[in-house]
């Protein structure tokens, strides 16, 4: 055993970002047989509670109980300023020692997912380009950096365990090891894994509307009627959104800077966001 989380704190929490891989993540996290991961993969505790969360109590009683399990939980609007600018304080008001995990997109990438995830549930308002240039949360949940400043102004650099979704989804078992190693658990406990990825927007909204229709009859409905009922109420768009070389470049310029801010803090290069259409900061 590398460490233990003898504390009856929540001892580290994923951050976000948001379509940035955090529910295949979670998933993966809730298998270590050290972890207890919190029953609601987003109580969202520290940003704007689940009803149900009315006090510590009630937050520490998401979690399984167990001798040295460590305590985790995953909420993507930790990292949604303006939004919720003191969730970084209230962190560390209640844990000083909290270990931070932030999993980020190809900033550009995630705005295209952002904006397809809010499409499927009507609540976008302008054709694509028009919508992602006119709404500011799609450009600043993509600024990692300026997500992260709250936090790296409390909490020591070694906290934070930051993760490139394109490198994770390459060799998820090594950046998993890795993170076992940040959190002082056993990387072992990774092994064998379900590493299959969770959740497509797409499937998403289908699993949803089908969740509500059936849960009146759930129990009474066989596991592979409910699956052949799937393909009558996952809406999966023939074309999914995607941005014009134009725009893409446009929201590029709007986040290149942070994209380098962000590099300073990791301490390295990020070259899988730095593909064409999207160019280092100076090129021509």
């Amino acid at each position: 055993m590398v460490g233990s989380c003898r504390d009856s704190r929540v001892s580290f929490i994923l951050i976000g970002s948001q379509k940035s891989g955090t529910t295949s993540l979670s998933r993966q996290l809730a298998q270590h047989p050290q972890i207890s991961f919190s029953r609601h993969k987003e109580p969202n505790f520290f940003s704007d509670p689940i009803p149900q969360l009315q006090s510590e109590a009630d937050y520490h009683a998401l979690f399984a109980p167990g001798p040295d399990l460590c305590r985790g939980e995953a909420s993507t609007t930790y990292t949604w300023l303006p939004q919720y600018p003191e969730t970084a304080q209230r962190i560390h008001d209640y844990n000083p020692d909290m270990k931070l995990l932030y999993i980020m997109r190809q900033p550009v990438e995630r705005i295209r997912s952002h904006y397809t995830h809010r499409m499927l549930r009507a609540r976008t308002q302008l054709p694509q380009e028009e919508e992602v240039l006119a709404n500011p949360i799609y450009v600043n949940r993509s600024r990692y950096a300026m997500q992260l400043r709250p936090y790296l102004a409390l909490f020591p650099r070694e906290s934070l365990y930051p993760i490139v979704l394109e490198e994770y989804s390459l060799d998820p078992l090594r950046v998993l090891h890795a993170i076992a190693l940040h959190l002082g658990i056993e990387p072992g406990g990774f092994d064998g894994v379900d590493l299959t990825p969770q959740y497509r927007s797409t499937d998403r909204l289908g699993d949803t509307r089908l969740k509500r229709l059936l849960k009146p009859v759930r129990r009474h409905v066989p596991q592979p009627a409910r699956k052949s009922l799937r393909r009558f109420f996952v809406y999966r768009p023939k074309v999914l959104p995607t941005f014009s070389e134009e725009t893409k470049r446009l929201l590029w310029r709007l986040v290149e800077l942070d994209v380098v801010e962000l590099e300073r803090i990791m301490g390295r290069e990020i070259p899988l966001w730095r593909r064409p259409p999207y160019r280092a900061v100076g090129d021509q």
